[in-house]
Parts: structure tokens; C-alpha cells; sequence
């Protein structure tokens, strides 16, 4: 055991040599009983009083620092208390509870690694899991709050590598943890760990979806998904476009926004078939989205595939038979195709619609010249420009 030393609270009291704390040996355990005694009806200062006695004839012991800690703590006396608990800890490093209560004690005052210390004392005697567990869970919390985020990580990691008791359903308590981490790590910038962890969060909610009754997909699952394919994304990840698939059969309501999600990696990739994929998705989620739709038509046309943007403007001009835009593209596809008389009327269509008519004329222009010297003025009024598009509406 550890040198003598003075009993907390103890006020001037003598100490007495070696010598005659051994001719005493009958007043340690009188002290003991006495302590005891006056503990159990809730005596608390008479307790303390008695403890500290027995501390004087015998100052290693464990127990009498650790109850007189206890008691102390019931009268109020904080300061105290900790002196003897930080005693009790001094005679035996491994005691569950001294430890847990000094780890309870630093936490309040706010200084994670001095009880970060101390409660990795107490987990290693394997006693005190669940006020371990709870305790720690507060210390990843001071830590997450200080910004420390590795401290913070770390202590939540060993949280969610704990086995849950037998009996015991924790599977929101060890999701929540999961995605706390994931978060985390997130937050930090640490993308590729994060995935780990999001792709960890969602295999739990699928193990526990299998053994559940219900098979509809969940607003957590939905959630979940969200957030990984956020990270895919971020990470340059092509299992982004799996899981923004998931999110579409999953949701179905509102996959209009997966598709527009898909429609921005799909362009920052350059994927073209992807990005067929995401437009056609939008345009059939929402067919009176006209600028997504003449965004496909003109997919289609870059890619030489008349047949299609034809199949797209026909179901484009049945919601807004009116649109500029789509007569325009009409007009180009027949133009296309060597019928200039056909891609006239559908450019004079256009000039029907205000926000497209500088384009809709400048295209006139292009099939039949300005003739008379107010369609050239017109025509000079307007410009040529290289991009005939350019003044163009969306």
C-alpha cells in the first residue's frame, strides 16, 4: 500500500506515531463499527467524524477514505469530499466506484481528460458498466461540446463497440451512436471514415428492419440513405448513383429531387448516360418541368438522336403548347431534317412568346433574310451575334 497520510477534513488533530496507532488496534475497529453505524441512520457528519478517526490509526485505509468521501459529499462538502476520494484512489487505483465518483466529480467541473483518466480506471475492473457507460457517454458529449472532435470520436467508438446486455433492445441507442460518429468524422472532414461509419449506421437499420415486422422503408432508412449519398458524392464515390437509386424506389414521392441530385454528380463526372438518366427521371417525376425537357430535347439532338428529342418535344408541347423554347427546338429539329418551311412555322410560334422572340426572329433570319430595310434595322437592332441562343429566356 501507499505512505500515511493525512485524513481529509480532518482539522488539527494529532497524529499519532506507528507506535501507538498498533497499541490502538481496538479503536480502529470501534470506529469502523461506529462510522458504520452512524452512515446507515444517515448521520452523515457523525459519520465523517468517525471515519476520519479511523483514518488517524489507520491511514491506509481504502474504505474509510472512500465512505468518508460519501458522507462528506451528503453534508455538502465538495471540496473535502473530492480530497477524499482522490485519497481513496491514491490507496487502491483500480476501485470502481472511487473512480466512477471522481470521474462524475471532474466532469461537473468540466475537465474531460482528468476524468477521462479516471474512468478508464474504472472500466478496466469490468464492474460498474452501465454508470461507466453512462458516464462516458457524458464525456464524449463535454468533449464534442469543447470541440475536441478526435477526443470526442474516440470515446463514442467505444461506446458502440460495447455489447448490449442480454435482454436488452438498444438498437436506437447504438443507431444514434453510429450516426453521431459518422457526423463526426464528417464534421472533420474526414470523408472516407465517415463513409465507414454512414455504410456501418445502415447495415444496423437493415439487421434490424430483417427482424422486424414491418418491411416499409422508414423515414430513418430514407434519412440514412440521404446522408450516404451525400458522402458518396463528396468522396467522388460512384456507389452514389446505387444509393440515389435506393432513395428513388424508397421515396418515391419525391424523386424528383434524387433525380436532380443524380443530374449534378452526373455533370461533374461528365456521364452522359447518367445525365440521360437523372433528366428523363425529372422530366417524368414532374412533365411540366419545361426546362428540364427542352434540356433532354437538347441532349438528344447534340447526340443526333431525332427520334428521341421528337418523342420529348411532342409530350412537352401537349403541357405548354405555347413555350417558346419548345417551338424553337421544333424549329431546329425540322430545320435539321431540310424542312425549312415546317421549321419557319414553328420559329413563328415562337414570336408568339415574349420571353423567346429575339431568338424565335433570329432564327426566322437565318431561313429567310430581313428583305425590307426596317427587317434589317430590326436584324441590326437585335445583333448577330454566335450564339443566337444567347439572348434567349430559360
Amino acid at each position: 500500500m501507499h505512505a500515511a497520510a493525512s485524513a481529509p477534513g480532518a482539522g488539527s488533530a494529532p497524529v499519532e506515531t506507528s507506535r501507538q496507532i498498533e497499541a490502538h488496534p481496538d479503536s480502529v475497529r470501534k470506529y469502523r463499527f461506529l462510522a458504520k453505524a452512524s452512515r446507515e441512520q444517515r448521520d452523515f457528519a457523525t459519520a465523517a467524524s468517525y471515519y476520519q478517526k479511523v483514518l488517524t490509526y489507520s491511514p491506509d485505509d481504502q474504505k474509510a477514505a472512500y465512505f468518508l468521501g460519501t458522507c462528506l459529499v451528503r453534508e455538502g462538502r465538495q471540496r473535502a469530499a473530492k480530497a477524499a476520494f482522490l485519497l481513496s484512489s491514491q490507496l487502491d487505483s483500480v476501485h470502481v466506484n472511487t473512480n466512477l465518483t471522481l470521474t462524475q466529480i471532474f466532469l461537473r467541473e468540466e475537465k474531460p481528460d482528468s476524468a477521462r483518466r479516471f474512468l478508464s480506471r474504472a472500466m478496466l475492473a469490468g464492474r460498474g458498466r452501465d454508470r461507466g457507460l453512462e458516464l462516458r457517454r457524458q464525456l464524449a458529449g463535454q468533449y464534442r461540446r469543447k470541440g475536441n472532435i478526435a477526443a470526442a470520436i474516440e470515446q463514442y467508438r467505444m461506446l458502440a463497440e460495447v455489447d448490449s446486455p442480454a435482454g436488452q433492445d438498444t438498437t436506437r441507442e447504438r443507431a444514434g451512436l453510429l450516426k453521431m460518429i459518422a457526423d463526426l468524422h464528417r464534421e472533420a472532414g474526414m470523408i472516407s471514415e465517415a463513409l465507414l461509419w454512414q455504410q456501418r449506421l445502415l447495415d444496423h437499420h437493415e439487421a434490424g428492419t430483417n427482424t422486424s415486422a414491418t418491411k416499409q422503408p422508414s423515414a430513418d432508412r430514407i434519412s440514412i440513405l440521404n446522408d450516404l449519398a451525400d458522402l458518396q458524392a463528396a468522396a467522388g464515390s460512384e456507389e452514389a448513383y446505387g444509393t440515389l437509386a435506393a432513395l428513388v424506389a424508397a421515396d418515391p414521392g419525391n424523386r424528383y429531387a434524387y433525380y436532380e441530385r443524380l443530374l449534378v454528380i452526373a455533370t461533374q463526372r461528365n456521364d452522359g448516360f447518367r445525365r440521360l438518366e437523372a433528366l428523363e427521371g425529372m422530366v417524368r417525376a414532374n412533365p411540366k418541368d419545361i426546362p428540364t425537357l427542352a434540356a433532354l430535347v437538347e441532349f438528344h439532338l447534340d447526340r443526333k438522336v431525332p427520334a428521341q428529342a421528337e418523342r420529348w418535344l411532342q409530350q412537352g408541347l401537349s403541357v405548354a403548347p405555347e413555350h417558346g423554347r419548345l417551338h424553337i427546338l421544333m424549329g431546329d429539329l425540322l430545320a435539321a431534317r431540310g424542312d425549312l418551311e415546317e421549321a419557319l412555322k414553328s420559329f413563328e410560334k415562337a414570336l408568339k412568346d415574349p420571353e423567346w422572340e429575339v431568338v424565335a426572329q433570329q432564327r426566322v433570319w437565318q431561313i429567310r433574310p430581313p428583305e425590307t430595310a426596317e427587317e434589317k434595322l430590326k436584324r441590326e437592332f437585335f445583333g448577330r451575334g454566335d450564339d443566337p441562343d444567347e439572348g434567349g429566356g430559360h
